[in-house]
């Protein structure tokens, strides 16, 4: 399991086809929140769970440093603090059957996937789901 570590400001730069990092990286204005981390095999398995939806995918967190995560409530243990969870929506006004399909999906490449009425959050222990092929 590898940890990508990217400079904050480089909010530019692609993650992956269709992750921004601007999109993952945290939503604080702390000066001290100068990175961003995330696990690969969080950024595979959004990849192939976006590839599977075949739509677009909204972001609502991403990565969060300690201080932030305390800020919104976040647990102590949040795997957001190291970039192996991200929490996803869809845009617009949509049907609870589409955020059910993106549920199924995403429990096809994600270790973990807690159901909530607007979005779900999508973690990964390890790399060990996804296959060879995937990796």
């Amino acid at each position: 399991m590898d940890i990508i570590v990217i400079e904050k400001d480089k909010h530019n730069d692609k993650l992956s086809q269709n992750l921004a990092h601007s999109e993952f990286k945290c939503k604080c204005s702390y000066g001290d929140c100068t990175r961003t981390l995330i696990l690969d095999a969080t950024l595979r398995s959004f990849e192939l769970t976006r590839k599977a939806y075949k739509k677009p995918i909204m972001v609502t967190s991403g990565f969060r440093c300690q201080k932030h995560n305390k800020d919104i409530g976040g647990k102590d243990f949040s795997h957001h603090k190291v970039g192996a969870a991200i929490d996803l929506t869809l845009y617009g006004p949509f049907l609870k059957e589409e955020l059910d399909l993106l549920d199924n999906y995403a429990r096809l490449y994600f270790d973990i996937v807690l159901r909530y009425d607007s979005f779900i959050h999508c973690h990964n222990l390890d790399d060990s789901r996804l296959s060879t092929e995937e990796q």
